[in-house]
């Protein structure tokens, strides 16, 4: 049940995303696709701001994973580049492969690191459970769905 109720929030926000998208760049201009996320940001900081409460049962202090983060971060910045550079070089292009090959290797780093910390970034044992790779698994063939369908 849980796994249907993340997809069709998913797919109603890419949806309505689009639709609106198309609505402010025709009645305005396409700037207003950028800026409609200002008030969206501010109206959610203050809802955070008035509802959430920073009561825990017992406080933590967790240790940063920088590692970790610094490799997810490089990993799927050098992988979104290096597809991006595949419209200009193609897929055997060094240009685009050398980021492709490098960002991936940065995520193997991350798995690697996070396999191993006390405190990892993302628990590997997550996706062990059913729910939670099933999910994933719905959302990334929605996803290349969507991204095929524009």
């Amino acid at each position: 049940m849980r796994v249907m109720l993340w997809m069709a929030v998913g797919i109603g926000g890419g949806a309505a995303g689009g639709l609106i998208g198309g609505v402010l760049t025709d009645a305005l201009s396409w700037r207003w696709v950028l800026l409609i996320n200002v008030p969206i940001g501010v109206l959610v900081c203050v809802v955070a701001a008035t509802s959430l409460t920073g009561q825990h049962a017992t406080p933590s202090r967790r240790p940063l994973d920088l590692p970790g983060a610094a490799l997810v971060t490089v990993g799927v910045g050098a992988v979104a580049y290096g597809i991006a550079r595949t419209e200009e070089y193609g897929w055997s292009g060094a240009e685009a492969l050398v980021p492709l090959g490098g960002g991936l290797l940065a995520l193997a780093g991350f798995v690697a690191v996070e396999a191993r910390s006390e405190e990892p970034l993302v628990p590997l044992r997550l996706f062990r459970v059913r729910a939670v790779w099933s999910a994933n698994l719905v959302l990334v063939v929605c996803g290349m769905g969507f991204f095929s369908m524009w």
